[in-house]
């Protein structure tokens, strides 16, 4: 019996000494390492920035009261000619008309 025993030892020995030398990777003489891709660049996604928000009344600044108490578009009176706040629009009358601006100097 232990004759079958020490048979079946070596023959498991040999078995796994061919497994073990069929396993390896023949050697190649200095074999360069695989280059690996590029990384690629994350680019964020643009976020969507919310406009301000406009006020409700905000439409009102464009206008002012005339010397009736009425609210008229509001000039600006500058050095090149005057114009209209709302659109920059020209205001042909600061030379005729002078009753139509009140006199101010800042709000």
């Amino acid at each position: 019996m232990s004759k079958w025993i020490f048979r079946a030892a070596v023959l498991s020995l040999f078995s796994f000494i061919g497994s073990v030398a069929a396993a390896d990777e023949p050697q190649s003489p200095k074999q360069e390492p695989e280059a690996l891709p590029q990384p690629k660049l994350l680019v964020p996604e643009p976020l969507y920035i919310f406009p301000p928000r406009v006020q409700s009344r905000w439409v009102w600044s464009m206008y002012g009261p005339n010397s009736a108490g009425r609210m008229r578009p509001r000039v600006v009176l500058s050095p090149y000619g005057s114009y209209y706040l709302r659109d920059g629009e020209p205001f042909p009358w600061t030379t005729t008309q002078q009753g139509l601006l009140l006199p101010r100097t800042g709000d």
